[in-house]
């Protein structure tokens, strides 16, 4: 079965009914809720309810690289100061979220959830291991890398 995509995108916590329009990155409110304390809240039911009321092809395998918001935010603020950034970018068949051809350095811009943030108690050893690997590679290839993580370009934009 090939893999789907989840990307939260709400209006309102499914959690705790709390408007979330207004943030940046909703899921990050959501995979931190703690729900209303009245009831316990199945993970399962909730994204059921997801994949029942979205768009199917939210959920379809990715056909190419997925661009969070906080990574879209990130180079429209590096544009902001002057940079030339260049997205897509690949190096040697890996694609970057950025590239900074005037300081020739790559850009990450690391999800907090998915790539293991331990500041917001987050853990993904395997996905850090990828990504030291991912840095490696870039290196290998002359490229200097920025790697930022999300709560990091929040804090940068708020």
């Amino acid at each position: 079965m090939p893999q789907a995509v989840l990307e939260l995108d709400y209006d309102v916590c499914p959690k705790c009914d709390q408007d979330i329009s207004h943030l940046m990155v909703p899921k990050c409110h959501v995979s931190r809720c703690k729900g209303r304390m009245d009831e316990v809240i199945d993970l399962n039911k909730i994204i059921r309810m997801i994949l029942l009321t979205s768009n199917p092809s939210k959920f379809a395998p990715e056909p190419h690289h997925f661009n969070s918001r906080v990574e879209c935010s990130f180079r429209d603020f590096l544009s902001g100061l002057g940079f030339d950034v260049v997205h897509p970018y690949t190096v040697d068949g890996r694609r970057t979220d950025g590239y900074l051809p005037g300081i020739n350095m790559v850009i990450e811009v690391d999800g907090c959830y998915w790539h293991g943030c331990k500041d917001c108690g987050f853990d993904n050893p395997s996905k850090q291991e990828a990504d030291r690997q991912k840095d490696e590679h870039y290196s290998n290839h002359g490229y200097r890398v920025l790697r930022i993580w999300e709560h990091d370009v929040l804090k940068l934009l708020a």
